[in-house]
């Protein structure tokens, strides 16, 4: 009956809890409901509201293009009053940075006058949405586009005069100033966060303004109308100001209908079950206070343990003189203190106030006091006392009173003998004895100091929870044997119930206890009555096993026997951890020993204590020469200083330093290194070793150089090339900006080249080149620059050097020259120089007019009979132009005079007969009519920044061919067209390209634009930037000129390209050269698993044609498959 009752009570506190619970439950869910529509709603009218208001203020800025617009209306001849009214508007108006007049659709004036030279004759080009031959013009904003760390919108208004379509307005409104002023910022940051986007082409966002908070997940958006532009504003509530959320809700729940029930089941329990609860835990509680009673007699020290009120309730036995505890104290013995103050400090003359006790520091202030003190009791030698207090705080970390200790310092005590038993097992350990030696020699202890005990040491398997070993002097065989394999749960004797429960288990009497119901027979059959097991664990508190005391008697408990049990257990634990420990240490020292990278471990000075034989092998050094040593990498003769400092700079905060290292071997040969610092903290957080790790990258190192000499020189003269001659330039035109040094620059020509070239050809010029740039390296010191820029252009560079010492030097190598004879073909022939010199100083505008200023000396110089060196002076005086100055005004003028054409040529596919890939060519008409190559333009638009202008002109006229002639374009894969290296490492004209890629997006999916192998790999990081900004837009990337470069395949696959145009030198030698064709299967093998299409280019005659059915290549390109023609030209296919 009583059964039943307690299964109904149980039963209903469930249904009770589960009632409650759903029923707060819900009530807090409808709660809920209800606030977070009122905060949705809320936030979605802020959205609205601050929308319409970012329309208001771009709508503000652009009213005065009606201003703009009546004026013209007024005085449509008067452009003064235009400028002043434009001026004004830009003065005015803190967001608009610039207005830009554009009558028939050309920007003709600019306010301020400052970005003229930028827009001057830019065509204003309508949205591929409108049909630029109806009559309705319509405003449009172009996309954000950052310019000078701003994003900067450009709102195009439309202006008609008498009815007609007069051109636009434009407005440069900065996005970052007009956004100061919406409403948003001065919200509250820590309540709402926002962020106002713009939706580009293929859903690609830009955010245009953000608050300092992030985004939440959760954020209602509002369109901002803007025309021809997606704009969106995203606002949401920050999560900190959110009511509280399900699982809080559910805890609240929870706890609530917890104590309900709680309330319900106590009303209806039986009293009795409390009284019998309070009584065993008074019999455990008065069984706990005897041992401790116990355990404080058995000390020497004074400790007193009292209440929150200051009342000691518990004291040792030799807390009895009681001279040093202040008044407030309340003793629980009848002894009276005395009245006088016998604490002082350990000079003996500072009293110690009864404040500044330690017990009533920790009482009252919660502080942990360790205190030397004197005591001077009266007619007794004073002595000398250390009083340790801290206070106690139960489970919720209420104080519940203190403790204070005292130990006498001066006094000789009787000291108990040494713990042998420890000593002997840790020397054990130290000298890596076995386990199973120091296992044993742990169970001889302990039955020596216990009567008629078996003791056993039971280890587990963590993983499978399954006994794995018994360790035991006496046990029976049998009785190990079952126990091995041994599943640990709950109620299986005494050791797996330990494991289980992880706690002491004492089996009194096995007949009677439960968790040996099951095993009473083996118990019985191994002649065992009584069984204790302690369990062993790790520094992580996981249990390992148990220490187990058999006996043949049934044992009670004794706290001495406890005690033995547990420091027994303590020491098998750290029997274990040492055993571990060795074994991590051993396979850390092979893995240290056998690895491929030096290892080197030194004290915190850097003297080295370890060396590993990698290191051996990287720098010759054998171990003992140097061990005790300075390790290299903080010898000052060694490594610089500035990298140095910077070690001991992470070391001092405790971090990891890495950097690339150069060392030193054994026979004084230089090795490369990746080092890292890593420094090994001992417990109070000081460094007390270092370790160094040294990758050896020699190799690649020496291959990275390979490549960069490549890059950077002449392959004819082995001089620096153009590109690291430019590099160098603005390196030391900046320098001299910044520190006022002057240096000088020489352009040299060599006289006779052009007559020796056409004479007698290339091979002829080559040589004297060759010969004349040995000559020019021997007259110059070392820390001069000397470079070709191509054909006889030579240019010299010296640092820290005036005009008049060049012109010193300059005739030096003229005077060198003369008495050289070129010899060719049987002949011999003097060979003169003429050189001219511009300075390099703080007052240099760029490093286009220092180059242009030296040519300009140059050519002049050719003029002057009897003179070879001329310095530049600027007379106002125009000299005649030549090489690449005379290109550079030739390509300047075709820009503005509309000079160049379009050329295209077939790229046939080998599988189909009409071709649906063209590349086009630019060409240059001269003043005669005459057509000249890139091949004599470039290199001058190279020199003089003019490569982006040319791109842009064959980009912009490429677009607006497609758009005139749509149903070609229906049949056209692809468009190649040329870029130069500029367009990789320039962003503003990546941002163009992504600006025209929003006004055609679908013509710019047909175009590809390509890049020569030298220049991809000369940027690689630049390259891979550059492409994938552009690769949302849909163009594809080509590589020209595949083949010649070191490294093409080692970084092939790092660039996103869709094709390869090999180079036409290696297709032509398919004809005669084995190695070619072995190097072209081995380019389509590489492309074929890349999914990239081929190229060949350079096909002239049936013989390569032929050539190339060998192998299987996608597209051809050549004289012999199409000639290139006026792209005008082109016929409907």
């Amino acid at each position: 009956m009583s059964k039943n009752l307690t299964k109904v009570k149980i039963v209903g506190a469930i249904v009770c809890f589960l009632v409650l619970f759903f029923a707060i439950n819900f009530w807090s869910d409808i709660s809920q409901k209800i606030l977070n529509r009122q905060k949705s709603s809320l936030t979605q009218e802020l959205a609205i509201a601050n929308a319409v208001q970012v329309e208001n203020l771009l709508n503000g800025a652009i009213n005065s293009a009606k201003i703009i617009e009546a004026e013209l209306k007024n005085n449509p001849d008067d452009p003064l009053a235009i400028s002043s009214l434009a001026n004004a508007i830009v003065n005015n108006y803190p967001a608009v940075d610039q207005v830009r007049l554009s009558p028939d659709n050309v920007t003709s004036l600019v306010f301020p006058e400052r970005y003229q030279h930028q827009y001057l004759g830019k065509v204003i080009v309508a949205p591929i949405n409108q049909q630029p031959n109806t009559d309705s013009f319509i405003d449009f904003f172009s996309p954000p586009q950052i310019i000078n760390g701003d994003y900067i919108v450009k709102s195009h208004v439309p202006v008609s005069l008498e009815q007609a379509h007069w051109g636009y307005i434009t407005f440069h409104i900065n996005l970052s100033t007009l956004f100061k002023d919406i409403q948003l910022n001065q919200l509250d940051a820590t309540q709402y966060s926002y962020q106002v986007i713009h939706q580009g082409t293929y859903n690609k966002s830009t955010v245009l303004a953000e608050s300092d908070t992030p985004l939440h997940q959760e954020y209602y958006s509002a369109a901002i109308r803007v025309p021809n532009n997606a704009w969106y504003l995203k606002l949401s509530a920050n999560s900190s100001t959110d009511n509280p959320l399900f699982i809080i809700n559910l805890i609240f729940s929870f706890m609530l209908a917890s104590v309900f029930t709680l309330i319900g089941f106590l009303g209806i329990s039986e009293p009795s079950r409390l009284r019998n609860s309070m009584k065993r835990l008074l019999e455990r509680f008065e069984y706990q206070q005897l041992i401790l009673n116990q355990v404080l007699d058995s000390v020497s020290d004074e400790v007193y343990i009292s209440d929150r009120n200051g009342k000691v309730y518990l004291n040792s036995s030799n807390a009895s003189e009681n001279y040093h505890i202040p008044s407030n104290i309340i003793l629980e013995n009848s002894q009276q203190r005395p009245t006088e103050n016998y604490l002082f400090e350990t000079d003996n003359k500072t009293p110690i106030a009864p404040t500044d006790h330690p017990i009533n520091r920790a009482l009252f202030n919660n502080e942990t006091v360790i205190k030397q003190v004197m005591i001077t009791p009266p007619e007794q030698p004073a002595y000398q006392l250390e009083l340790r207090s801290q206070p106690i705080f139960d489970a919720l970390y209420n104080k519940v009173g203190a403790l204070c200790i005292g130990q006498r310092r001066n006094v000789v005590h009787d000291s108990p003998a040494p713990n042998t038993s420890r000593n002997v097992i840790l020397d054990m350990l130290a000298h890596d004895k076995p386990l199973k030696s120091v296992f044993e020699h742990i169970i001889n202890e302990i039955q020596s100091s216990l009567d008629d005990v078996q003791a056993a040491i039971t280890l587990i398997n963590p993983k499978t929870q399954q006994i794995s070993d018994v360790i035991s002097k006496d046990l029976p065989t049998f009785y190990i044997d079952s126990l091995i394999g041994l599943k640990v749960e709950d109620r299986v004797m005494s050791n797996c119930s330990a494991i289980y429960h992880d706690k002491l288990t004492i089996a009194e009497d096995i007949e009677v206890h439960p968790f040996w119901v099951d095993y009473k027979a083996l118990a019985r059959q191994a002649k065992f009555r009584s069984c204790w097991s302690q369990p062993i664990h790790d520094t992580s508190n996981n249990v390992l096993g148990t220490l187990d005391i058999y006996s043949a008697n049934v044992n009670q408990t004794a706290p001495a026997d406890i005690m033995v049990l547990k420091e027994a257990a303590i020491l098998c634990s750290l029997t274990l951890e040492r055993h571990r420990d060795s074994h991590r240490l051993q396979k850390m020292s092979l893995a240290v020993q056998h690895s491929s990278n030096a290892v080197i471990i030194t004290d915190d000075a850097g003297i080295i204590e370890y060396i590993n034989p990698y290191y051996t092998k990287v720098s010759g050094y054998a171990p003992v020469e140097k061990l005790g040593t300075l390790i290299p990498i903080f010898d000052h003769n060694v490594t610089p200083s500035h990298v140095i400092n910077d070690i001991n700079q992470h070391l001092s905060v405790n971090k990891k330093w890495q950097g690339e290292l150069k060392g030193q071997t054994k026979k004084r040969g230089d090795y490369w290194a990746m080092v890292s610092v890593t420094p090994i903290l001992s417990e109070d957080l000081k460094i007390n070793h270092l370790v160094f790790v040294l990758e050896d990258i020699t190799q690649i190192n020496q291959s990275l150089n390979r490549i960069d000499y490549h890059n950077s020189h002449d392959p004819l003269t082995n001089l620096y090339n153009r590109q690291a001659f430019e590099h160098r330039l603005q390196f030391l035109f900046t320098r001299a900006q910044e520190d006022i040094r002057t240096h000088s620059l020489c352009a040299i020509n060599i006289d006779q080249y052009n007559y020796l070239d056409q004479q007698y050809g290339y091979q002829a010029s080559d040589e004297l080149l060759r010969q004349v740039s040995q000559i020019l390296s021997q007259q110059l010191r070392r820390r001069d620059t000397l470079a070709r820029l191509g054909s006889d252009q030579f240019v010299v560079l010296m640092e820290d050097c005036d005009s008049a010492s060049a012109m010193g030097t300059a005739k030096e190598l003229t005077a060198r020259m003369d008495g050289f004879k070129f010899d060719w073909a049987n002949q011999s022939f003097d060979i003169s120089l003429s050189v001219g010199i511009s300075e390099v100083t703080s007052h240099s505008e760029s490093t286009v007019q220092v180059c242009r200023q030296a040519d300009m000396a140059c050519n002049k110089v050719k003029t002057l009979p009897q003179q070879m060196v001329l310095i530049f002076q600027d007379s106002g005086e125009k000299m005649p132009l030549s090489g690449d100055m005379f290109w550079a005004d030739q390509i300047k003028i075709a820009l503005d005079e509309q000079q160049f054409l379009l050329y295209v040529q077939p790229i046939v596919a080998i599988n189909q007969t009409v071709s649906q890939r063209f590349e086009v060519l630019l060409r240059l008409r001269d003043s005669k009519g005459n057509l000249v190559n890139p091949d004599i333009f470039l290199p001058a638009a190279a020199r003089y920044n003019l490569s982006l202008s040319i791109d842009k002109w064959v980009i912009e006229h490429t677009l607006v061919w497609c758009q005139n002639n749509r149903e070609m374009m229906d049949n056209i894969e692809k468009i190649s067209i040329n870029l130069s290296a500029d367009a990789l490492t320039d962003e503003s004209f990546t941002y163009y390209l992504i600006e025209l890629s929003a006004l055609h997006p679908d013509f710019f999916k047909q175009l590809m634009f390509e890049f020569s192998e030298y220049h991809l790999l000369s940027n690689l990081a630049p390259s891979k930037r550059f492409i994938e900004a552009l690769s949302h837009t849909g163009c594809e990337f080509s590589i020209d000129n595949f083949g010649r470069g070191l490294s093409s395949f080692n970084h092939l696959r790092e660039l996103a390209i869709s094709n390869i145009k090999i180079d036409g030198h290696l297709i032509k030698s398919l004809i005669n050269d084995p190695i070619a064709g072995a190097t072209l299967q081995s380019i389509l093998h590489l492309s074929e698993a890349l999914a990239i299409d081929i190229v060949a280019t350079n096909v002239e005659n049936d013989d390569i044609a032929n050539k190339l059915r060998d192998f299987n290549i996608n597209y051809a390109q050549g004289y012999l498959l199409g000639e290139p023609f006026l792209l005008t030209t082109m016929r409907k296919l």
